[in-house]
């Protein structure tokens, strides 16, 4: 579960802004052997320096709010579809109704590549996922490209049919990393395993969704999940219209003492998941490049809008007298998180929602689903005619 939560928080909005930062050729946590000393400095707070909700915007006409224009379109729901499935870990779907591989497939192999005769160190790999097309690798959770190989390396896979064993050639580029093979002839030997597609709305099946979705989401069908993701995105539209409406005060001292406590978090995170000679500081700087610092810099923004969020969801939980019961709350935490991690540790959750804080976190997600399913009824209610 803590390398789960790990890498939650890296996909979760709090830290997008560090996924695409890292230098490729930086190396692993598992290379990292010394820690140093923190002289992080302990940020303090008093009342005066809590944030507030000066003035919530107007919320009472969602048809004034979610105009023509505001609306999620057709192909916002699409891309929210493939999405969520990769969000679930699901970003292919195999193909079962042929055999030959065709212009666009995601094949998975097994392949060795041979120099001379002879297999190279770092030639060979099992059970990838390729996308024959863009003769890159495809990371079969998310459906997300992992990077490119060399050129032709896909190319003898065209044509080929899954259970075959085929040969592709190859020349490695004059200025190839490994200078042992830079400029050579080699040939790569691939075991086709399965092709597949990535999943969307067109690949996925009803028995699919209901697998995955049903017992969580209430959704069977395809359409069903359809519809579920349009009625969240459209709900997502009015908490950003109250967001950009309302008015906050949130202090930069406060932002310091809720990223220092998100630091501390990343720090018991890592040192559960590596072991206590790698903390916070060095896991990003291995990863990303960064150190933890530079890190809260870059998490400045997304920490600032989730305490705007969480001033919000109180107030209109408040204003509103909303009341939810602790299982239907559970629920939606699942929803957050997934089934496993609320089982295994729902503090630990908590203390991820809350940026490092378990009390806050839960007061959080409590309000959150709360204020999640007014929205959804309110909405429901105001575009009934139109459903």
């Amino acid at each position: 579960m803590k390398r789960k939560l790990l890498a939650l928080l890296l996909c979760a909005s709090i830290g997008l802004s560090i996924c695409a930062c890292g230098d490729s050729n930086k190396k692993g946590t598992e290379n990292v052997s010394e820690n140093t000393e923190s002289t992080e400095e302990v940020v303090e707070i008093t009342d005066a320096d809590l944030p507030k909700l000066k003035e919530l915007a107007d919320y009472s006409d969602f048809k004034a709010i979610l105009t023509e224009e505001a609306l999620t379109t057709e192909d916002e729901v699409s891309q929210g579809f493939t999405s969520f499935f990769a969000n679930a870990g699901i970003g292919l779907v195999e193909v079962t109704d042929r055999d030959t591989i065709q212009d666009g497939d995601i094949v998975k192999v097994d392949y060795t590549g041979y120099e001379s005769g002879e297999a190279f160190e770092g030639g060979s790999a099992k059970d990838q996922y390729i996308d024959v097309t863009n003769n890159c690798g495809i990371d079969g959770s998310t459906g997300a490209a992992t990077g490119g190989f060399i050129e032709e390396f896909t190319s003898a896979l065209l044509g080929a049919k899954v259970g075959e064993t085929i040969n592709g050639d190859v020349t490695f580029p004059e200025k190839y990393q490994n200078e042992d093979l830079a400029g050579k002839p080699a040939t790569f030997e691939f075991k086709i395993h399965g092709i597949y597609v990535q999943a969307d709305e067109t690949t996925v099946t009803d028995a699919m969704v209901a697998e995955n979705f049903k017992e969580i989401y209430d959704v069977s069908t395809v359409a069903e999940l359809k519809q579920y993701i349009e009625d969240e995105m459209n709900c997502a539209v009015v908490l950003q219209y109250l967001m950009e409406n309302s008015s906050f005060e949130v202090s930069d001292k406060y932002i310091d003492y809720r990223l220092y406590h998100y630091g501390k978090l990343w720090d018991t995170l890592v040192k559960e998941s590596y072991g206590d000679s790698v903390d916070a500081d060095m896991y990003f700087s291995s990863m990303y490049g960064y150190s933890l610092e530079k890190m809260k810099e870059l998490w400045k923004e997304d920490v600032t809008e989730q305490i705007k969020y969480e001033l919000l969801y109180e107030e209109l939980a408040k204003k509103e007298s909303l009341t939810l019961d602790e299982e239907a709350v559970k629920e939606y935490i699942v929803t957050v998180f997934s089934q496993e991690m609320v089982d295994d540790n729902i503090e630990r959750c908590y203390q991820s929602a809350g940026l490092g804080n378990a009390e806050d976190g839960k007061i959080y997600l409590e309000n959150r689903a709360k204020v999640n399913k007014f929205i959804m009824d309110k909405y429901k209610t105001a575009f009934s005619e139109a459903k």
